[in-house]
């Protein structure tokens, strides 16, 4: 099924702002006058964030007040995504499996980046954002944070606003697997609707999602203390409290509901 999602000049600018501010933010929340390198690309993101108030100048770019707000809203949805959604990356529809099933059979990074890519899986994720009625264009976004595409890529500042990557973004919402795609015809039940079989999904994942992270929290109590950890990595205190309304397929974290509009 095609879907006509359009990602017009506006939204390009705050997804580009959006990175840029959470750039400054990780470059100890400053950014030098004048820029040098790649960061001169970047140009036209600061400029803009300036106009609206979430940045503030001096001897260099700072963010004020409401732009450390909008990258912290941020840097939550992108952990919220990371947690909850990546477990309908990868779904094997003919099987009724999740590869995440097996990941921690993988010792070895290479060898389970080769089992995911593997034909057999269908990325869900978008579907379930629709169906959750949370944008899919986020989540596009956000997996392609998630892979690195906004930091380790090389000269991605200048790629943050080239016409070719929202293009792209543009293109896998309108061609990834669409609700409609999962109906089909049961010999004995009939027709069964693709938002019935989502749900199912939806379900199972999150299922999948809570064994999975309550094993990791077993294993992590090996690892090192929490001074070792990643500063931006939240511990959840209660794996279950957490991941359990997701279970329910309507269930909408509440940081979907709030704006991060710049």
């Amino acid at each position: 099924m095609i879907r006509e999602y359009l990602i017009d000049a506006e939204k390009r600018q705050q997804f580009a702002g959006i990175v840029t501010l959470n750039y400054v933010f990780e470059n100890d929340g400053a950014l030098a006058l004048p820029l040098v390198g790649n960061d001169s690309h970047l140009a036209p993101s600061l400029s803009w964030l300036e106009s609206r108030g979430h940045l503030e100048t001096a001897d260099g770019y700072t963010l004020s007040a409401s732009g450390l707000a909008a990258v912290q809203n941020y840097r939550a949805r992108f952990r919220e995504f990371v947690r909850t959604f990546d477990i309908y990356a990868f779904v094997d529809l003919e099987e009724a499996e999740f590869a995440y099933e097996k990941f921690f059979e993988f010792e070895d990074e290479s060898a389970w980046d080769d089992y995911i890519e593997q034909e057999n899986w269908a990325d869900l994720r978008i579907a379930v954002a629709e169906h959750k009625n949370i944008d899919a264009v986020e989540i596009v976004f956000l997996s392609f944070v998630n892979e690195g595409l906004f930091d380790d890529a090389e000269n991605w500042q200048r790629d943050l606003h080239d016409d070719g990557l929202w293009l792209e973004v543009q293109e896998l919402c309108n061609c990834s697997v669409a609700i409609a795609d999962l109906a089909f015809d049961d010999p004995d039940d009939g027709r069964v609707e693709g938002a019935e079989v989502l749900e199912d999904i939806i379900v199972e994942g999150a299922e999948m999602n809570l064994e999975l992270k309550s094993l990791e929290e077993e294993l992590s109590s090996d690892e090192p203390d929490e001074d070792d950890r990643d500063e931006d990595e939240e511990e959840i205190e209660d794996v279950e409290k957490y991941y359990t309304p997701y279970i329910e397929p309507g269930y909408v974290a509440p940081i979907w509901k709030t704006s991060w509009s710049l």
